[in-house]
């Protein structure tokens, strides 16, 4: 039991940086190429509308990345055969 809830924290661990490592490069896409100046203007940057973005790219590939890594890490953890 305390291996399974191990398994699945780490898993929960690894899909959330998974998904950080997905959403950072597309957000910093995003502003560097600054689509209608929404991103930077005169002011400098907008880091409401940056974080929104993030956020937008997170909440999605952290549905994806989550549950998978931690379906895999229960998989390793458990599996009879040693790599």
């Amino acid at each position: 039991m305390k291996i399974q809830v191990r398994s699945i924290g780490e898993g929960i661990a690894i899909g959330l940086v998974l998904a950080v490592l997905i959403a950072a490069p597309f957000t910093a896409i995003d502003w560097y190429q600054n689509p209608g100046g929404i991103f930077r203007g005169a002011g400098g940057t907008d880091f409401q509308i940056l974080w929104e973005t993030a956020f937008s790219w997170l909440w999605p590939s952290a549905l994806l990345t989550v549950p998978l890594a931690i379906v895999l890490r229960l998989w390793l953890a458990h599996r009879r055969t040693p790599i």
